[in-house]
């Protein structure tokens, strides 16, 4: 059991409460590397939801990047999927910083901050303080690594190639495949691009469009299989509309008696 995970999990929002209760439940039997793989049965009797709803809640985890699927399965069947709880902080990011520590033990605590030696090995005073006082030859950062990570990151050109193919291969045996990559695609996926659809779920990142062509693929109604309906499904173009996109996201087309019974709900990216 890891308590980073569970503080972490505690602090998820945004989140149905079967969704919340589920991922409470992985949390909880997580590892000190932050992954867990409860089986279906597992997370029934430790949540009391039914089989239905804890899939539901699983694919949407996934999807807006809470779970991330490492590829490899357990169990006697080796059905059971290993789960990666994205982006738990360590308990040593939650300590009090060195500066704060520095400050606790400056003179108005009580005791004594370390000073240069005068004595001749570290050189005279004014070395001394010559040396301190000298600029290095390396200019301190003017932002944190972390910012400037993600606004170069978000800067990327858009893999036009990359989310075209990543619709093929999911949907192309289920909804009309992309030949060409017009101007006008290029223009959709680009502003997609830029955006975030969930905690850690970002446009420019190619596993996020693999698990929402898969999560397109898990229902009825987006590929034209709903019954007393006479919507043919969805095709590239309407996936990548903003507003349309918002919807599949948040499961108006995933409901009860949307999902399909003829493949594998379980598939990993």
């Amino acid at each position: 059991m890891s308590l980073d995970a569970s503080r972490w999990a505690w602090q998820q929002q945004n989140l149905k409460a079967s969704e919340k209760l589920v991922l409470l439940a992985i949390a909880d039997r997580a590892g000190e590397n932050h992954t867990a793989h409860p089986s279906i049965k597992r997370l029934e009797l430790d949540t009391c939801l039914n089989r239905k709803t804890i899939i539901r809640s699983l694919d949407h985890l996934e999807l807006i990047g809470l779970l991330l699927p490492t590829g490899e399965k357990v169990g006697r069947t080796r059905q059971v999927k290993v789960y990666q709880l994205s982006m738990v902080p360590e308990r040593h990011a939650l300590e009090p910083s060195s500066k704060q520590s520095q400050k606790r033990n400056s003179p108005k605590s009580g005791t004594v901050p370390l000073l240069p030696s005068n004595s001749p090995k570290n050189g005279t005073p004014e070395q001394s303080q010559k040396r301190y006082s000298e600029p290095t030859s390396i200019e301190p950062i003017s932002e944190p690594y972390e910012i400037s990570a993600a606004r170069m990151q978000k800067k990327m050109p858009p893999d036009f190639k990359g989310v075209v193919n990543a619709y093929n291969e999911i949907l192309g045996d289920d909804l009309p495949r992309v030949v060409k990559i017009t101007k006008a695609r290029e223009k959709s996926i680009r502003a997609r691009w830029q955006e975030t659809f969930g905690s850690q779920s970002k446009g420019n990142d190619l596993n996020f469009w693999r698990r929402y062509f898969l999560h397109v693929r898990k229902s009825k109604v987006l590929c034209g299989l709903k019954e007393n309906t006479d919507w043919k499904g969805a095709d590239f173009d309407w996936l990548m509309n903003e507003q349309n996109m918002a919807k599949v996201i948040e499961g108006k087309y995933h409901r009860e008696g949307d999902w399909r019974t003829d493949i594998d709900l379980q598939e990993a990216v």
